[in-house]
């Protein structure tokens, strides 16, 4: 999102991915690395092969209601929250069941891909015991509407603890530009 700004409160914060669709920080080497922070627009929910699911909306309510509904995921009761100086959000703590099937051989366990973005080709997903905060927010009006997506992306329990305080202090900081565009 050309013109957006964020500020982290501690050094080693990096910028592991800036391109249309995404911004991705990722975390100092320490007691928080494997953390990743993405903030994305207007995702798909996706099917276990990485197609978009065209049926489902694309506003925050309809892809909290769809990961809700889906018995692969273990996804918590909406959380609302402001976010980015003020932006209305909704949050939710998501991990894979452990009755979710295998798709990735590389995987401990299972590990599901949920969110999709067919025009830049890529797929965003989490394993098993890897929880993650997603937060949910419109932006714009009537038809330059967009979903906003944040992640906290964390490799396991332990550190998702440790890392949502500073995680959030960090989302707190986002300004955004008054136009929203993915690039």
């Amino acid at each position: 999102m050309p013109g957006m700004k964020v500020t982290v409160p501690t050094s080693g914060w990096t910028i592991y991915e800036d391109h249309p669709g995404e911004f991705n920080l990722a975390s100092p080497p320490g007691r928080l690395a494997g953390t990743n922070i993405h903030f994305w627009l207007d995702p798909y929910v996706s099917t276990p092969d990485d197609k978009p699911i065209l049926m489902v909306g694309r506003t925050p309510a309809a892809l909290i209601a769809w990961l809700r509904s889906n018995p692969d995921f273990v996804v918590s009761a909406p959380v609302r929250q402001r976010i980015a100086h003020g932006i209305k959000a909704a949050s939710v703590d998501l991990d894979v069941s452990a009755a979710a099937p295998r798709s990735d051989p590389g995987c401990p366990g299972p590990c599901l891909d949920y969110f999709v973005w067919p025009r830049f080709g890529f797929v965003y997903g989490t394993g098993q015991g890897e929880p993650i905060r997603l937060f949910f927010a419109t932006l714009g009006t009537n038809v330059k509407r967009h979903t906003f997506v944040i992640s906290i992306d964390t490799p396991n329990a332990d550190v998702f603890a440790a890392v949502v305080p500073i995680a959030e202090k960090i989302i707190d900081s986002v300004r955004l530009p008054a136009t929203i565009s993915a690039g």
